[in-house]
């Protein structure tokens, strides 16, 4: 099945004898509203620009991200860094804007004229805005944020809030584009067609990735040395400790955030080959950036091309899907234990029963984690 795009045509203005005497018809390319009006489905190329727009607002956000991380002296909102992050939200805001706008045009009221899936982009707009607001007034009130209290201050959390409600839309958008009716085999998206979504579930999982980030083994890497000699320099046995435990617990975060953003696509698309290497590769990407440890980068992409390979192999059955689930995790700890141990970070500190045990037990949360999404006794 081809995943499908239509444009928004407008709403015929007349009355609609037929439907009033059926009040259970339902409207074509859409959800049933009030009035027989239906929101219009997004196409290719609102899509496309959105994510254009939305990957300029995340790249801002990582250099900011950067800087807080890197430069201590920084002391201001008004920065070459704040200002390509809200010259992306402005961006954003425009595609958004000038959509809306496209349908009301065609005969849309106002109210109805945002595509399915782009509604909520408008909750997103007016989150970060007040966030972008109180964030400017904090910083000049109280300075700027350092370290963790940079990544979950209120004004912070109401930015990454807001900017995940803009790019998830077209995802979204495809969601409902679905044709609910199908039954048996998955929509087959070519690479080009499902990159949107591809691009949209990774922009929302790196929102989740930043806020998390002093949990991220890519950021933050305590199996290697440089964290680890850094910490028995305190020759106190529960820091040591403390260190392997929030070593542990970055592996099994890290998992559920990744599994948790390719799992859903797996159940609702057959997706095509590279998929999975392109998220891994790009999530890492851009954390990589951030730690300036990009050896990392290589791990996911091999990583990724393994589980493509896997997920082309096992194909769209229930035990193919935990397969996966399981497989993913073990391939990309396991390869970024390999690194690690090969001099990145200054090589593997942790002894052999900590890592391997780090590896299968971040395995079997995937595997867990795939229980979720595909409950006991689903057939597909």
């Amino acid at each position: 099945m081809r995943l499908l795009y239509r444009s928004a045509s407008p709403p015929d203005p007349r009355p609609d004898v037929d439907a009033a005497r059926e009040p259970s018809r339902q409207p074509v390319g859409g959800s049933a509203l009030g009035g027989g009006v239906s929101r219009p489905l997004a196409d290719a190329r609102t899509d496309t620009q959105m994510i254009i727009c939305c990957i300029w607002l995340s790249i801002g956000m990582a250099v900011d991200a950067w800087a807080h991380r890197n430069i201590p002296s920084l002391e201001t909102f008004f920065t070459p860094w704040h200002a390509l992050f809200y010259s992306g939200f402005g961006a954003v805001a425009a595609i958004v804007g000038l959509t809306i706008w496209r349908n009301v045009r065609v005969g849309y009221p106002w109210r109805r004229a945002a595509p399915e899936g782009y509604a909520e982009a408008l909750a997103g707009l007016l989150i970060f805005a007040a966030g972008g607001i109180g964030d400017a007034l904090w910083h000049e009130l109280f300075g700027v944020e350092k370290d963790l209290a940079a990544l979950i201050s209120p004004t912070h959390l109401l930015l990454f809030t807001g900017i995940t409600l803009l790019v998830t839309s077209p995802l979204r958008g495809a969601w409902r584009r679905v044709d609910a009716s199908a039954v048996g085999a998955l929509p087959t998206p070519t690479m080009g067609e499902f990159a949107p979504i591809l691009l949209s579930a990774m922009l929302a999982l790196t929102m989740f990735s930043f806020i998390t980030q002093s949990l991220s083994p890519f950021i933050e890497p305590f199996a290697a040395r440089v964290h680890a000699d850094a910490l028995d320099g305190y020759q106190d046995p529960r820091l040591t400790h403390l260190g392997q435990a929030l070593g542990l617990a970055g592996f099994l975060v890290q998992t559920v955030l990744l599994l948790g953003a390719m799992l859903p696509l797996m159940r609702r698309w057959r997706l095509p080959f590279g998929s999975f290497a392109a998220l891994l590769t790009l999530n890492v990407g851009l954390q990589a950036a951030i730690s300036e440890l990009y050896a990392f980068v290589p791990v996911a992409l091999v990583a990724g091309l393994a589980t493509d390979l896997l997920a082309a192999r096992v194909g769209e059955s229930v035990r193919g899907f935990r397969i996966v689930a399981f497989a993913m995790p073990l391939l990309l700890w396991g390869l970024y234990m390999t690194a690690v141990a090969l001099g990145v970070g200054g090589g593997l500190a942790w002894e052999k029963e900590l890592w391997a045990g780090a590896v299968l037990v971040s395995a079997a949360t995937g595997l867990l984690l795939s229980f979720l999404v595909v409950p006991v006794g689903s057939r597909q």
